[in-house]
């Protein structure tokens, strides 16, 4: 019962399902990071979906590329690029780490969240639009399986900057072992699905989520002291858009 409550709890945090609400105690979270990876693979069904809906509809490439923009947004409810505007903000103050971790709690969105999310969402809807075949769009949704394994495993190895909130308490409660090998496995099959779709111009995108991950890292450690929720929807912002401008920018020259 515990591993079922654990995966409720990541898919009604992490994606929009209609799943059933239900009273959880802190030891329901003990798996919830291994299935944390499971909303990237239900936002690359839908990837796939739209890439054969805008095919057979002869679509525009700038309506594709919006469709394509909006789904991750639309099946997690925004909740990642939210730590996306937030951290942005924060990062923009050049403050104190303390100073910092206050700007994200704060609701209000600043100027510099709304500039750098505006850049964003320009550079994302632009990658897409380069999507041109069913190939592309499923070895760029490998992405998503990926981006979500590898903030599952920062969220064990990172310390919370906070010692409160969602992923305080998903550390606290986490099965190590259990969700090492979960997120081993789901790693293996976004790079399985990516290779498949993409063969060798997937490894500049690999390389890209990788430098992605490294940059995170010690950002995270050196501004904040660690990682928080917040932090965790900017990996996944800025891996994904990692990921995706290695397939359609680089993966040609291999």
């Amino acid at each position: 019962m515990s591993l079922f409550r654990s995966l409720l709890i990541a898919l009604s945090t992490y994606t929009r399902l209609p799943l059933p609400s239900f009273d959880f105690q802190e030891e329901d979270m003990g798996y919830s990071l291994c299935f944390l990876p499971l909303a990237g693979v239900l936002i690359a069904l839908f990837f796939r979906v739209w890439a054969l809906v805008a095919r057979a509809a002869n679509f525009g490439s700038l309506l594709k590329a919006a469709g394509f923009a909006l789904i991750p947004l639309w099946l997690s409810g925004g909740i990642h690029m939210d730590g996306f505007l937030d951290t942005s903000d924060a990062l923009a103050s050049l403050q104190s780490c303390e100073k910092k971790l206050e700007i994200m709690k704060d609701p209000h969105m600043g100027v510099f969240a709304l500039i750098r999310g505006g850049m964003y969402m320009l550079a994302i809807t632009g990658l897409y639009s380069e999507i041109n075949t069913g190939k592309e769009a499923v070895a760029i949704g490998s992405g998503f399986i990926l981006s979500r394994s590898l903030v599952s495993l920062m969220t064990l190895i990172l310390p919370n900057a906070r010692k409160t909130g969602m992923i305080y308490s998903f550390q606290k409660e986490q099965e190590k072992k259990a969700t090492v090998t979960a997120v081993a496995i789901f790693i293996l099959i976004g790079l399985i699905i990516g290779f498949l779709a993409a063969g060798f111009r997937l490894l500049p995108a690999i390389a890209a989520i990788a430098a992605a991950a490294f940059y995170f890292y010690f950002l995270a450690k050196r501004q904040f002291g660690g990682i928080t929720g917040d932090l965790a929807g900017y990996f996944i912002q800025i891996s994904e858009l990692a990921f995706a401008a290695g397939v359609i920018l680089f993966g040609g020259l291999v």
